[in-house]
């Protein structure tokens, strides 16, 4: 993928006012460009907010001088993608669950991973700081 494949690129610190800001730019950018997601405006929005603060929280520590950065890509016709990478180390990957009792996720940690599988596709780089949010996209007939 190339950077001119990217529908919308956009950076911010590692704060809880960008952190807001910023889901309400991405949920206006879907809305401004006319982007309908088969999942409804809450789960929508639980997903954003379980990423970008994931990112910001784990990945940045909540440093205020380290960004993450967003990129919405078209992936198909009927999918759309949302990358988001912080500035942290990363981590391990393959100790994500796909089920919410699964042995892998304590109860205190990974819900947030849970609940971002529970309506979209959910996938990561190699070293864990991107993650990657696939959504389908409602047809034309609704």
């Amino acid at each position: 993928m190339t950077g001119t494949d990217f529908m919308l690129e956009k950076s911010v610190y590692s704060t809880q006012s960008d952190r807001l800001e910023l889901i309400e730019y991405i949920i206006n950018f879907f809305d401004r460009n006319y982007l309908y997601v088969t999942i409804d405006r809450y789960e929508f929005y639980l997903i954003l907010d379980e990423a970008v603060s994931n990112a910001m929280e784990h990945g940045n520590k909540w440093n205020k001088s380290k960004k993450i950065q967003v990129r919405i890509y078209r992936k198909d016709n009927s999918k759309i993608g949302i990358l988001i990478k912080d500035e942290g180390d990363g981590f391990d990957t393959s100790l994500v669950s796909t089920t919410p009792n699964g042995s892998k996720i304590t109860p205190l940690r990974g819900r947030g991973i849970f609940i971002m599988k529970t309506f979209c596709e959910v996938g990561w780089n190699e070293s864990g700081n991107e993650v990657n949010l696939i959504l389908k996209m409602k047809s034309a007939n609704g």
